[in-house]
């Protein structure tokens, strides 16, 4: 079921699936990696993580020991990465 506006929004059909699903949890913790999904999941209100922050905080929680051959794997396959990386992983 599709909410009102998410499909002007010219999202992939899982960022909007995803959104509408999320907006009707209680609570939700959204996944979102596209930034124009990100942004409107923001403004819907919705708090949300990336990748990047699902494996930061494993990493802290001592879930992944070592952070940097996902990091490599997710360069090779072409991912986006923030430019600000090092000072990212810097600060754990």
């Amino acid at each position: 079921m599709k909410k009102p506006g998410l499909s002007k929004k010219n999202l992939d059909p899982g960022e909007s699936s995803a959104i509408a699903l999320a907006l009707e949890t209680k609570e939700p913790l959204l996944i979102l990696d596209d930034a124009q999904a990100r942004e409107f999941a923001l403004e819907l209100g919705l708090t949300i993580t990336g990748t990047l922050g699902i494996l930061i905080a494993a990493y802290r929680q001592g879930i992944i020991a070592d952070i940097n051959p996902i990091i490599a794997s997710l360069k090779a396959c072409d991912f986006r990465l923030p430019r600000d990386l090092p000072d990212i992983f810097s600060a754990l």
